[in-house]
């Protein structure tokens, strides 16, 4: 066979002589060792730095001398679980004054991601938001729809609740309706199907992160770090302002140094100085942190991270059928128990809700019999970070609205022309059903909840404010007018 390969490779013309001989002697090598292997087992031996102790349960790894309990699905993991992701939170558990049970917080266990299959009963929950950001999942996630306005630069991790979905689409939207022509927005990570962990992230989920890339000027590239030179402000702040105004968002991360510049230009703008510094900054009197905060690094990107209360509300209240029904597998943690007078092994099982077997797994035992002072590995499921905390939803940042003494006689000023006296028909006068007065007051239309449309320019906000309100003014005073002169009756109020 070597004789073989050494014609066919002289066939070679470009390679030289060396070549031709290390080829051949490298292939023969390769050929000797395959024979040598076909006649014989043998057994590969794990890198010196972890050793493995199988069990009939589970087993434990060692490493650097220490040993890491694992998971009774970790040893023997079923086709429809997937990946084990490392989870980001910290332990939570206290020894509960009892000296003999101690929580260690470097055997504080992976959790596992949801099952893929999902239960009929569970679907029909809707998007499920479970746990903090940095330690839940994502369940019955919602892709964000392809569209002309945005592009998704990761697929993979384009899901979230429903809410994160309509507040990203409804901004968007906005701008590009406002500046048309505008690129597409180009859409970083959001969640993966079933939430967890999404490489490089610390958060993304629990489908309520989207990462959005800065608008830019013509050229410059989308992924790299903006500067004031390239970034697109007026489209940028337009986006912004939409997620502060429009939707429920806990917070929005970008670098400092970006934030500055966007923080000149909407104040350049005409923006009230008052409401832009406290979208920016934290501040004392009254007690009120910043809605957009630094983190190093967001320099091409704005971090959105959305309340989403509807989804998180739900998966609070269907947490413990998540669990039982595994679509949710709550992470496991390890506890050092020290064997006190008097304990057995079938006590401290009934104790920590675990069999004989899977301690005796745990810590290598091969018998019932333990002794006193002994220190024994155990595990118990803990509630994934945030699962079950209350949700709240921060106050949307209006800007304020001009609802001057002089606006408001502007208002009726220009209401008046328009009302015809009302003839004399005798009777009684035709007065405006109840709460029409009311209309006539524009803080009565703000407290109802009418907001400024986002996006608008600066000084349009008290524009369309005073507008509408002219409108429902000349509306109500309209409906003391009766219709063909004495015979009608009232027109019907238009609210």
């Amino acid at each position: 066979l070597g004789v073989v390969l050494g014609k066919a490779c002289t066939e070679i013309s470009h390679l030289g002589r060396a070549s031709l001989r290390a080829l051949s002697a490298a292939l023969l090598v390769g050929l000797l060792s395959g024979a040598a292997h076909a006649g014989k087992v043998v057994k590969s031996k794990p890198p010196p730095s972890a050793t493995v102790k199988p069990t009939a349960e589970s087993g434990t790894v060692q490493k650097g001398g220490k040993a890491r309990a694992l998971s009774p699905s970790s040893a023997s993991k079923s086709s429809n679980v997937r990946a084990r992701s490392r989870t980001d939170h910290k332990t939570h558990a206290s020894s509960g004054g009892d000296a003999s049970r101690k929580v260690s917080a470097n055997k504080q266990l992976e959790s596992q991601p949801p099952v893929a299959e999902v239960p009929p009963e569970i679907r029909a929950l809707g998007p499920l938001s479970v746990g903090h950001p940095a330690a839940g999942y994502l369940v019955n996630a919602v892709p964000m729809p392809p569209d002309p306005d945005w592009v998704l630069t990761a697929a993979q991790h384009g899901f979230a609740t429903q809410e994160t979905v309509d507040g990203l689409s409804h901004c968007i939207h906005q701008v590009h309706e406002r500046f048309a022509g505008s690129e597409p927005t180009k859409l970083g990570s959001l969640s993966a199907i079933g939430g967890g962990h999404v490489s490089p992230h610390k958060s993304h989920r629990t489908g309520r992160d989207a990462d959005v890339y800065f608008f830019r000027l013509p050229g410059a590239p989308w992924n790299k770090a903006a500067t004031r030179d390239d970034l697109d402000l007026p489209r940028t702040w337009s986006l912004l302002r939409c997620f502060i105004t429009d939707t429920d968002v806990d917070m929005i991360l970008i670098d400092r140094k970006v934030q500055a510049w966007i923080e000149d230009y909407a104040l350049a703008s005409g923006e009230p100085r008052a409401w832009v510094e406290g979208l920016f900054h934290d501040h004392d009197q009254p007690k009120q942190m910043a809605v957009v905060r630094h983190e190093p690094g967001h320099v091409a990107h704005m971090h959105v991270r959305f309340s989403s209360p509807k989804a998180r509300r739900a998966a609070v209240q269907a947490y413990d059928r998540l669990v039982s029904t595994r679509v949710i597998v709550p992470p496991v943690q390890a506890i050092d128990h020290t064997v006190r007078k008097g304990e057995t092994l079938s006590s401290i099982a009934k104790d920590f809700h675990v069999s004989v077997e899977r301690i005796r797994a745990l810590n290598g035992i091969g018998s019932s019999l333990i002794r006193v002072g002994q220190v024994l590995t155990l595990q118990r499921a803990v509630d994934i970070q945030g699962a079950r905390d209350a949700v709240g939803v921060p106050a949307r940042r209006l800007p304020p609205v001009d609802v001057s003494p002089a606006a408001v006689s502007g208002v009726a000023a220009q209401a008046e022309p328009e009302l015809q006296p009302t003839p004399d028909c005798g009777g009684e006068p035709v007065e405006p059903a109840s709460g029409t007065s009311d209309l006539l007051d524009p803080s009565a239309e703000l407290e109802a909840g009418t907001t400024t449309q986002p996006g608008s320019p600066p000084d349009a906000d008290s524009t369309s404010s005073l507008s509408h309100a002219t409108q429902l003014a000349a509306r109500s005073l309209a409906a003391r007018k009766p219709s063909s002169e004495c015979g009608g009756q009232a027109p019907a109020r238009e609210l």
